[in-house]
């Protein structure tokens, strides 16, 4: 089960963020938002992460 952690406002944006929460080894995906879905580059994306991983990411941001 995959929770939402973050929304940001393209695909280059949650592409970013994808490989530095995998780099730090916490598996995520990208989901795009789809009320935004026709701007295509621009479309907005939901960064999702496994239930549970929440406090996870936190802590990896507070520590980088």
């Amino acid at each position: 089960m995959w929770t939402h952690f973050r929304t940001v406002p393209n695909k280059i944006a949650a592409e970013m963020w994808l490989e530095w929460l995998q780099a730090e080894g916490i598996p995520s995906r990208m989901v795009v938002v789809k009320e935004t879905a026709h701007r295509g580059l621009l479309a907005s994306y939901r960064i999702v992460v496994p239930k549970g991983k929440e406090q996870v990411v936190e802590e990896s941001m507070r520590n980088p």
